[in-house]
């Protein structure tokens, strides 16, 4: 069967996607191997995420607004080399403080990704299924983030957290190098981007100073909802290790969350375009609010269940603000809106892992939970505020 021009973009982006989430994701299963092995306070784990996360969020506007006037291919692709040599670099250290700086100069490149590829995607498909084409590209995110832990599994009981970061950043090098080219020249020196405006037109009710306020409201939503996502994942292996899970076994709870995000952003990506997406974004807020609650009052070896659950409502939301910032924006500045958004939400996610380490730190991390439950039931007022149209 031969793939249109569409479908080979959304499978490249998806690829990229695939490799620049395995890359960032693969801190998370580590976080609890390098805490042990320097000696780290809840407040030091949750700067090492900032540092990364913080970063990225930095060059996500810059990026966004590039790829409106520059090829997408080159800056995806610088991006992931730069991420790969970033991790060759953090796999030789041995100190915190030196983990910590190349933590944060790895983040930078993390930051290309997102708003490049988003913008590439909803430009190229209908309106009519950017949610779900969206949709697609975010769930290749989570193949990347489930590979993260299994290789984790895999390498860090016999050779350490150092060699899982060196055998992953040696891997996304070579394959960029090795496949640079043919990609480029099976795919975009022969692009010739079909006439995506008509498709992308925004309603007469979508444009202006309306449009703004829209994408302002969904920016502060999709915010809360990134604090959300990057403390769970960040403190949920200390909180089964608190009720008494063994250090080695916390690589299986990350399999399990990312298969369940999996699933809940390529649905809730379908289902937007069907469906008003305000009613997908409370079924997967009130899902993580209420599964992180329960986790609190059960035995861990039960919870190991319930955090695929957990995993369908904490990456799933993700899949509707993404692909509801297309539809409040003009397809002519989407790189640039795509840039802020990411910016926004990716940097409050950044600060969240630290601030949330500092409480965990003066109370428990009980007390982090709560707090938790407390802000994702917030983003449902929120995106009721925003007026998005199927």
């Amino acid at each position: 069967m031969k793939l249109d021009f569409p479908k080979k973009i959304l499978i490249y982006a998806s690829i990229t996607h695939v490799l620049n989430d395995l890359y960032l994701a693969i801190f998370y299963p580590l976080l609890p191997f390098i805490a042990e092995d320097l000696e780290l306070k809840y407040s030091q784990i949750g700067l090492i995420k900032t540092a990364v996360m913080g970063a990225s969020s930095m060059l996500q506007f810059p990026a966004g607004l590039i790829a409106d006037y520059m090829s997408e291919f080159w800056i995806l692709s610088i991006g992931n080399l730069w991420v790969g040599i970033g991790l060759i670099g953090i796999s030789i250290t041995s100190t915190y403080y030196l983990l910590l700086v190349l933590s944060l100069v790895t983040g930078f490149g993390g930051g290309f990704q997102h708003p490049v590829a988003s913008r590439l995607v909803s430009s190229i498909f209908n309106k009519n299924k950017q949610y779900t084409s969206i949709g697609i590209l975010n769930f290749s995110g989570d193949i990347g983030k489930i590979i993260a832990p299994i290789v984790v599994s895999i390498i860090i009981l016999r050779w350490g957290w150092q060699t899982c970061l060196l055998s992953v950043g040696l891997f996304g090098v070579s394959l960029i190098i090795l496949t640079l080219l043919p990609i480029h020249r099976l795919i975009f020196i022969h692009k010739n981007q079909i006439n995506v405006d008509k498709n992308n037109t925004q309603p007469p009710q979508m444009q202006g100073e309306n449009s703004l306020f829209n994408f302002i409201k969904l920016m502060l939503a999709g915010s809360l909802d990134s604090v959300v996502r990057n403390t769970v994942l960040t403190f949920i292996p200390f909180l089964l290790i608190s009720q008494g899970m063994d250090l080695k076994n916390t690589t299986s709870i990350f399999i399990i969350i990312y298969m369940g995000g999996a699933l809940g952003k390529v649905f809730s990506g379908k289902l937007s375009d069907y469906f008003p997406p305000i009613n997908v974004i409370v079924i997967t807020k009130i899902l993580t609010s209420f599964s992180l609650l329960a986790i609190l009052f059960i035995d861990y070896k039960i919870a190991i269940f319930l955090v695929f659950f957990l995993g369908i409502g904490l990456n799933g939301t993700s899949s509707v603000f993404y692909g509801s910032v297309a539809r409040v924006t003009d397809i002519k500045q989407r790189g640039k809106y795509f840039g802020i958004y990411y910016t926004a939400t990716e940097g409050m996610g950044s600060i969240s892992p630290l601030i949330f380490g500092i409480i965990s730190d003066i109370f428990n991390i009980q007390v982090t939970i709560y707090l938790i439950f407390v802000i994702c039931l917030s983003v449902i007022p929120i995106s009721y505020k925003v007026n998005l149209k199927n």
